[in-house]
């Protein structure tokens, strides 16, 4: 019988922490989430990483392409085409993607030689905080392959082309990493934002020269 009564009071005990945590996730859930702020925010950007309460407030957003072509996605896993003016394929992409949610630490990317316009207005500035970036040195690379951590810093960067045409790609590529071409062609990129380059990720550059400029 004691036996009984103290299976009955463990699996309540078990029972009631369970709850909790539910309750816990609930609330962490709607503290999270977009959509909470009263702030009107507008701002263009290019290809490169974005994130929400570093690059841009959190917030629910409303993507609008101006020129070039690219995906745009996030780590909350949305993704779509966009397509700027003057593309032969525009009839097969959205030029606008709404309810975007963007909550704190989500990242937003932007690809390609895509230009587009986001805005919201309810966007949280108060949740922006600076950029904690460990690189704080320039360097300029000719085609090769490097490797973060020894031919320069850790941290995130630009990349800026300089001259050449050619690609440019990291080994992180689906960790805020790259896979663009650049150069001074059409609808090639000529400056990718916020690259991630870790320490011991590598980084191939591919007929061109470009600069990595650490981000602010």
């Amino acid at each position: 019988m004691k036996k009984l009564f103290s299976i009955l009071i463990g699996l309540l005990i078990i029972g009631s922490i369970l709850a909790i945590d539910r309750d816990i996730m609930s609330i962490s859930k709607y503290m999270n989430s977009p959509g909470k702020g009263k702030d009107t925010f507008v701002t263009t950007l290019t290809a490169g990483h974005y994130t929400a309460a570093i690059d841009i407030p959190p917030g629910t957003y409303t993507i609008t392409s101006i020129s070039g072509i690219g995906q745009v996605s996030s780590t909350k896993v949305f993704s779509g085409a966009i397509d700027g003016k003057g593309s032969d394929n525009s009839e097969n992409l959205k030029q606008t993607i709404d309810n975007v949610q963007l909550p704190k630490t989500v990242v937003l990317t932007l690809t390609g030689s895509l230009v587009a316009n986001i805005s919201t207005d309810t966007a949280d500035l108060k949740a922006m905080i600076p950029r904690r970036n460990t690189a704080t040195n320039p360097i300029t690379l000719t085609p090769g392959q490097y490797k973060s951590g020894q031919d320069f810093d850790p941290g995130t960067y630009d990349v800026i082309w300089v001259s050449g045409l050619g690609t440019v790609s990291s080994s992180n590529l689906f960790d805020q990493g790259i896979f663009e071409r650049m150069g001074f062609a059409d609808l090639t990129v000529k400056e990718f934002k916020n690259l991630e380059l870790k320490d011991g990720s590598t980084l191939t550059v591919s007929d061109l020269t470009i600069k990595l400029v650490p981000s602010k």
